[in-house]
This record gives C-alpha cells, sequence and structure tokens, in this order.
C-alpha cells in the first residue's frame, strides 16, 4: 500500500481533494499534513482547527467511512515560513521541504507523491479583477503543469495529484465544491474556512470569503458559512460577483434561496440588484459600471 501526502490548508480545495483521493484509491493511505506557513499563529491555528474537525466527522468512532486516511498533522519548521515577499513560492518552498524530508526517510519508502488543491491551466474563475487582486489561479506556482515538472527535478519518481486528475470542470470552484460535498458531505462544508482576515471561520467580506461564498451559492444554493459578516455587506460585493463567469448561476441561486439575509444590505446596492434581474430576465448584457 503506497502513500499519499496531502497538503491540506483546511479550505475547500485541498480538503475536497484529500478525501476524493482517500474515495477513489481505497488501496493507497492519505496522509494530511498542514504546515504553518505563514508568520500569524492565527492561520496555523485556524488550519489546524478545520482539518481536524472534519477528520473526526468523517472518521470518528468505530466506523470509519475513509479507514485510509490518516489523522491530519501538522509541521512547523523555518524553512516553510513564508512571508509576503516569498508567496510567488509558496508550493514550491512546500514541494521543496517535504521531498526532503521523504528523503530522510520520515514517511518510509512507499510514498508515490503528493496531492495540492492546484488547478488546471487557463481556470480564472473571474474574467477580470477584484479589489485589487489579480488571478493567478493556473499559473507559475498555481499551475499543476508548472508544479509536477518542478517535483519532477526534485525526486522523478513522485507524482503530484490535483484538480487536473478530476476533469476540465475543475477550474470552476463551484465544481469543486460539489466534488467536496461528494466526497465528504455538505455539512463538513461550514467547517472548512477560506478567510484571509479571521482566524476563526470567517469575516465575511474578505476576497476569499466572497470567492467562497458565491460558489457554494451556486453549486447548493444556499451557504451555511458562520461568517462574522454576510458577504454582501462587503464593500468589494458588488464587483466582485459581476465579474464572476457563472453569474447567472449565482443570480439564479440568490433569487430561489428563501433567506433574506442575503439580499439584507442591498438598499445601497440597489443597481447591482437591478443590473442582476435584467440579465435574468435577458433583457441586459452589458456589464455593470
Amino acid at each position: 500500500m503506497g502513500k499519499i501526502i496531502v497538503l491540506s490548508s483546511g479550505g475547500v480545495d485541498s480538503v475536497a481533494l484529500g478525501y476524493a483521493l482517500a474515495r477513489d484509491k481505497p488501496d493507497t493511505e492519505i496522509l494530511p499534513i498542514y504546515m504553518r506557513t505563514k508568520l500569524s499563529p492565527s492561520y496555523w491555528i485556524r488550519e489546524e482547527g478545520s482539518n481536524h474537525r472534519i477528520f473526526d466527522m468523517i472518521n470518528g468512532g468505530d466506523s470509519p467511512r475513509y479507514p485510509n486516511m490518516h489523522e491530519p498533522t501538522g509541521i512547523q519548521h523555518p524553512e516553510v515560513r513564508i512571508s509576503r515577499a516569498r508567496t510567488d513560492r509558496r508550493n514550491q518552498i512546500m514541494l521543496s521541504h517535504m521531498t526532503r524530508r521523504i528523503h530522510e526517510g520520515e514517511f518510509g519508502d512507499d510514498v508515490l507523491g503528493f496531492a495540492m488543491g492546484v488547478v488546471p491551466s487557463d481556470s480564472d474563475d473571474m474574467t477580470d479583477w477584484v479589489h485589487g487582486w489579480t488571478t493567478h489561479f493556473g499559473q507559475g506556482d498555481h499551475s499543476p503543469e508548472f508544479l509536477q515538472d518542478f517535483l519532477h527535478e526534485q525526486d522523478p519518481d513522485l507524482r503530484l495529484w490535483t484538480f487536473g486528475d478530476y476533469g476540465a470542470n475543475m477550474q470552476m470552484r463551484n465544481h469543486r465544491v460539489e466534488l467536496f460535498v461528494d466526497a465528504i458531505s455538505e455539512e463538513a462544508l461550514w467547517e472548512t474556512t477560506s478567510c484571509q482576515t479571521w482566524w476563526k471561520r470567517g469575516d465575511g467580506r474578505c476576497h476569499s470569503c466572497l470567492d467562497r461564498h458565491v460558489a457554494i451559492m451556486v453549486a447548493l444554493g444556499h451557504d451555511e458559512t458562520p461568517y462574522m459578516y454576510p458577504p454582501v455587506s462587503s464593500r468589494w460585493y458588488p464587483q466582485y460577483v459581476v465579474s464572476m463567469k457563472y453569474i447567472d448561476g449565482f443570480i439564479n441561486a440568490l433569487r430561489n434561496n428563501k433567506d433574506s439575509r442575503y439580499w439584507s444590505g442591498l438598499s445601497v446596492d440597489r443597481e447591482l440588484y437591478n443590473w442582476m434581474e435584467r440579465r435574468l430576465n435577458g433583457q441586459s448584457t452589458e456589464p455593470i459600471h
């Protein structure tokens, strides 16, 4: 029985990929590992909590759903402390560090490779930019192809599993949400975290929370993530949602959602609401200004 090491952040993508591999490869041991890659201890606490909560939900008790999934473990090491100046090499730094530990025999001699929640090339969820953040998914340090070549240079016998192994549709985050629910459960989805500003679960207003919220709404039609504030209250909400490639699915999800809290702050965004209504009814396809 070989081993696949899943570099897990505790968010939707990496956790979904890890459990999907556990489901699809029952004869392979899955080792989820989360790293303290940022200087702030709050991220470490957040990612540790998310990984363990989900593992306990799925494999706790006398009848584990995925016996081949190991208890998540954490790693702290100066080599993987990543400052803002090094974020463009974050995945390479983690792969280099873990490859060295494999060569030192820490995980035995039957490691097949790694799994990372990166998506296929040209897979930007957004068509433009959001609050100054340019989309780089599928490029450079976020590219499955680039990272596989990088890993091959470290050790040609190690393989990298990514969302590319689950089809081109994984380029859109709503499909990755669907994979998460299919491989684990909808209940476990609310235990993940994507926030960049709040160490517990989510502030609700940062770009990562907005990305998460839109994707979940499109995939499921409702979002039970315990945000501190409704995502609609974010100052970036209007320009964010209209830049998504799956805006029409999002509009449908909001209109069909009976929970009025998602529209509670739209008195200040009435132009956005009216634009959504016109677009959904086929009356306008022009971008909002």
